[in-house]
C-alpha cells in the first residue's frame, strides 16, 4: 500500500500551518523592521528637536551680539526696517553662556548611539544647556519659558484639540505645506 493516493492528504493540515507559519514569520520581520524604523525616526526627531531649538536661538543670539553700527552705514532705511531683532550688550559673560550652551548642543559632538551612556550624555547635555538657556535669559531680560510652554515637544506629548495649530495632519502630508518661491 505504497501507492495509496491519500497518504499526502493526511499531512495537509500539518503542511498548511507550517507553511502560514513561516509566511507570517517573514511578514512579522519584515513589518517589525519598518514599524521599528518609524518608531525610531519619531523618537529621535523629539529628542533632537530640542537640542535644534537651544542650537538655533544660541546662533540668533550670537548674530545679535554683533556689532550692527557698520553694516547701518552701509543699508538704506528699508533694509533697516526689515532688521527687526535690536543688538544685545556686548557681554563677555553673555557671550560664555551662549558658546558653552551652544557648544552642548552641537550636533558634530553629540552621539547618535543608542545605548544607556550615549543616552544619558545627551540628557544631561540638555538638562545643562536648558540652565544655561535660563541663564541667558535673565541676563538679556526675555522670558521665553510662558511662551515656550506647549512646544517642546519630548515634555508635552500630544496636544489638546483646543491647542492644536490650523495645520493638522501627519508629517507625510505635504498637501497642508506651503509652497514657497
Amino acid at each position: 500500500m505504497d501507492n495509496d493516493p491519500f497518504k499526502s492528504l493526511f499531512g495537509l493540515e500539518d503542511q498548511f500551518y507550517n507553511e502560514g507559519f513561516e509566511l507570517g514569520m517573514t511578514d512579522g520581520k519584515k513589518a517589525g523592521r519598518i514599524e521599528g524604523q518609524i518608531f525610531g525616526i519619531e523618537k529621535g526627531f523629539e529628542k533632537f528637536v530640542v537640542a535644534g531649538r537651544i542650537h538655533g536661538r544660541c546662533a540668533i543670539w550670537k548674530a545679535r551680539i554683533e556689532k550692527f553700527e557698520e553694516k547701518e552705514e552701509r543699508m538704506n532705511e528699508e533694509e533697516l526696517s526689515a532688521l527687526q531683532l535690536s543688538s544685545l550688550p556686548d557681554n563677555p559673560r553673555l557671550l560664555k553662556h551662549i558658546q558653552a550652551s551652544q557648544t552642548l548642543v552641537d550636533p558634530q559632538t553629540m552621539s547618535y548611539e543608542n545605548n544607556e551612556d550615549a543616552i544619558s550624555d545627551y540628557e544631561d547635555r540638555i538638562k545643562r544647556a536648558k540652565a544655561k538657556m535660563k541663564v541667558i535669559e535673565k541676563i538679556i531680560g526675555e522670558d521665553h519659558s510662558e511662551e515656550q510652554k506647549g512646544t517642546d515637544v519630548q515634555e508635552t506629548g500630544p496636544k489638546k484639540p483646543d491647542e492644536m495649530q490650523s495645520v493638522e495632519g501627519n508629517i507625510e502630508d505635504i498637501k497642508s505645506l506651503n509652497i514657497r518661491c
